[in-house]
C-alpha cells in the first residue's frame, strides 16, 4: 500500500514538473511574438517612431507649402489682373516689368559658382574654373576693319567686311535680344557668364533665336550689304557701361 501512494506521488510530482516545463515555454514564445509584432521593444518605439514619421513628413510638407505659395501668388495676380479700377495700375505694371524685362543671367551665374562650386552635374556649361572664365579671351566677330572708331554717341564700332562676311559668337553665352533695333537693323545681343553683352548689329540674317546657348566662335549671323558695302556694328557693354571694343579685341 505504502508503495502505491509512493508511485502515485511520483507521477503527481512528474506532472507538475512538466506543467511548470510547458508554462515557461509558453510564455517565452509570447514574449518573442510581442518583439516581433513590435520590430523594436515598446521603450524604444515610443521614442524612434516619431522622430522617423516627422523626417518622412519633411519633404512632404515642405512641397505643399511651396504649392500653397505658388497657388495664392497665381491667384492674386489673376485677381488684379480681373480688376479694372485705377488703383490696381501700379500693381500690374509691377508684375509686367517683373515678367517681360531681362533676366538677370550673369547675376544668377555669379551666385551658383558662388555657392554650387560650378559643379558640371547641375549645368554643365558653367564647369570648370570661375576665374578662368572671367579672363577668357574674345575672338573677334567677323572678318574685316574698322571704319568707324568708338565714341559716346555711337557706343561701338562699325567695321568694313567683305560681302555677306560671317558672324560668329565673340564668346559663349546666352542670346539675350534677337530682333530688330532702331539704326541698327537686325541685331543679337549675347550676354556672357562675367556679365558682358556683345552687340552685333546691320544684320542680314540671324541664325539664332533668344534664349540659345552659343559657343564662342559658332556662327549667328550674316553682314548685311549696304551702299556697295558691307558694314558691322558691334559693341560691348560691361557693367551697364559700353567700352571700346578695340580694348579687349584685336580688329584687323
Amino acid at each position: 500500500m505504502a508503495s502505491e501512494h509512493e508511485w502515485v506521488r511520483q507521477i503527481r510530482k512528474r506532472r507538475e514538473q512538466q506543467w511548470r516545463q510547458m508554462n515557461k515555454i509558453r510564455e517565452r514564445n509570447l514574449a518573442g511574438n510581442r518583439l516581433e509584432s513590435g520590430s523594436v521593444p515598446w521603450y524604444q518605439a515610443s521614442v524612434k517612431q516619431p522622430e522617423e514619421n516627422k523626417a518622412k513628413r519633411k519633404p512632404l510638407q515642405s512641397f505643399l507649402n511651396q504649392w500653397i505659395i505658388v497657388m495664392i501668388l497665381f491667384l492674386a495676380t489673376a485677381a488684379v489682373y480681373s480688376l479694372p479700377s485705377a488703383r490696381t495700375a501700379p500693381v500690374k505694371h509691377w508684375i509686367s516689368r517683373s515678367l517681360t524685362e531681362e533676366f538677370q543671367f550673369a547675376t544668377v551665374l555669379d551666385w551658383y559658382q558662388k555657392y554650387a562650386a560650378g559643379s558640371p552635374a547641375l549645368l554643365p556649361a558653367f564647369s570648370g574654373n570661375h576665374q578662368e572664365k572671367k579672363e577668357e579671351q574674345w575672338t573677334a566677330p567677323v572678318a574685316g576693319r574698322i571704319a568707324l572708331p568708338f565714341d559716346e554717341k555711337r557706343k561701338g564700332v562699325v567695321l568694313v567686311t567683305p560681302e555677306s562676311a560671317k558672324v560668329v559668337a565673340a564668346g559663349e553665352g546666352r542670346v539675350q535680344f534677337t530682333g530688330y533695333k532702331e539704326g541698327l537693323g537686325n541685331t543679337i545681343i549675347i550676354q556672357h557668364a562675367n556679365g558682358t553683352e556683345t552687340w552685333y548689329g546691320w544684320l542680314e540674317d540671324m541664325k539664332v533665336k533668344e534664349k540659345d546657348w552659343v559657343q564662342k566662335g559658332k556662327e549667328i549671323g550674316t553682314v548685311k550689304k549696304m551702299e556697295n558695302q558691307s558694314f558691322f556694328y558691334f559693341a560691348i557693354r560691361k557693367n551697364k557701361a559700353f567700352i571700346n571694343p578695340v580694348s579687349v579685341i584685336p580688329f584687323d
